[in-house]
Parts: C-alpha cells; structure tokens; sequence
C-alpha cells in the first residue's frame, strides 16, 4: 500500500500521545492512596467521574438497572426504634403512622411496605423488646445458675440505662393496650409466661443446691421476684421524670439483691398468706 494512506493518521495520533492530560485542581485530586490490597480508591474523585453513563443512556445501551439491596430486617428494626422512642415520649395511643415516618427519617410509603398497618407496628415493637431482653439475658447467664442467675437475670431487664430503660416503658405502654387488643394481649402473655418460667428454672435451682429453704415454692417466688421488678421498673421509670429530681431514682438492683440474699438467709417456711 502507499505509505500516505496512514501518514496522516499515524501523526495525528503522535500529536494526541504528545498532548499533555489535563491535571485536575487539587480539590478534585484523590488525597487518600491505593489500598494495601491494590484496589484503586474513588475517594476524592468528582462524582461525575465515578459515575457511569446516565440511566436513559444506560437503557439505550441495553444495561439493566442494578437494584439496590435493602437489609428487610435493618429498615423494619429501624422503624420499630422510632416507634420506641415515640412511644416513650408521647405515650402508645397518640403514635400515628405519620409521626413515625417522621421519627424515622422516611415516608409513610416505607412504612407500609414493610408492615401491614400501625397494629403490626405495634406488635412488632413489643417483639423487638423481648427478643433483646431475651438475648441479653442468655449471653449473661450462660454460666449461671440459682440465686446469681437471678440477680443478673434482674440487672438485665430492669431501667438501669438508657437502652433498658425505653424497653420498660415501652413494655409497660403495653399494658393497657392490651386490654383493648386480643392478639396482644395473648402475645404479651406468652412472653409473660416465658419470663415466669425463666425465674421458676432458676428458684428450682437454688432450692436444689440448698441456696434457699426446701419448704420454698420456686412457682411463687418466681411471682414474687416478677412483681419486684415491675414494680421497681415502674418506680424507675417515673422517677426519671422528674423535672426536679430530689436524688437519685431508686437502686433497683440493689434492691433486688437484698431481696434474693434475704431468700439464701432464711431457711425458714415464711409463705405468707395474703388474705
């Protein structure tokens, strides 16, 4: 072939190798280096560069969308600690779907695609603060069992912090809605239940490694114990209320702890009958 048929374009191409990049001003430069593995850091970097070519061009190219991924439970969990906090503040039967979007930081629309109505709220929020109760309760008790299971069994449940503390008033928010809702009435007793039957495991316990007389009932101890920490958790929650504390709330722990060591101290029968 003649050689003039790609002179020309051959020193076109020399000219562009030879043409200096455009360097970016410093504010656009990326500031932060590779990672130790080699991936290459977009940080820094205009987001009209790291993007990829707009969506419309995209579809003409034939490129589908990449969906974005959403952790279901997370955005649910999210919701339901808006719910919590509403609850806490203004009380269970003046949250509406529309403060919890706004507590929340999404529309109603979010709200409805992961749950039915305000009612599964609801209910959802009084799962959540007994699936952590439970939780928290297993990973600290794994190794203990009787009088020393209970007493951490109680600093688990009990408003000794912020996070416990919005779980007892949420929990206690649930007591007159109940009344009003079959289905959470029976989902409140059945984790009544299950907390009852945590406390008689533990008082059975004890009684059988002599902590506590043979003539105790771990049934009604168990009941006992259980209206000791409503009663204090309801105490707790309303002493924080105070615009003007006279003193510190209530020690509820210790409290519980001089009850369960007045339990190992006495080996007497002392049931008392309430008449």
């Amino acid at each position: 072939r003649p050689q003039t048929t790609t002179a020309a374009p051959l020193a076109a191409n020399a000219t562009a190798v030879a043409r200096p990049i455009p360097v970016p001003p410093p504010e656009t430069r990326a500031t932060v280096p590779a990672l130790a593995s080699g991936a290459r850091t977009d940080r820094g970097v205009p987001a009209t560069l790291r993007r990829g070519p707009p969506r419309d061009q995209r579809r003409a190219l034939g490129v589908a969308d990449v969906p974005k991924i959403v952790d279901r439970d997370l955005r649910r969990e999210e919701v339901v600690e808006a719910t919590w906090r509403l609850m806490a503040r203004v009380g269970i039967d003046r949250v509406s779907i529309r403060d919890i979007a706004a507590e929340a930081g999404c529309s109603t629309g979010v709200i409805s695609h992961y749950f039915r109505d305000k009612d599964d709220v609801l209910r959802s929020a009084l799962r959540l603060v007994w699936a952590r109760e439970r939780s928290r309760i297993a990973s600290r008790t794994t190794e203990l069992r009787g009088l020393a299971a209970l007493g951490v069994l109680a600093a688990a449940v009990l408003p000794v912090d912020d996070e416990q503390s919005l779980e007892m008033a949420v929990w206690v928010s649930f007591w007159s809605r109940a009344f009003g809702d079959p289905i959470l009435a029976a989902e409140q007793l059945r984790y009544y239940d299950e907390w009852l039957e945590l406390l008689r495991r533990h008082f059975r316990e004890a009684r059988d490694d002599g902590e506590i007389a043979p003539t105790r009932e771990p049934s009604l101890e168990a009941r006992r114990l259980a209206a000791l920490v409503d009663g204090l958790g309801i105490q707790a929650i309303f002493e924080s209320r105070r615009s003007s504390p006279d003193g510190p709330g209530p020690d509820v722990c210790g409290i519980v702890a001089d009850h369960l060591q007045g339990l190992r101290s006495d080996q007497g029968d002392i049931t008392t009958v309430v008449s």
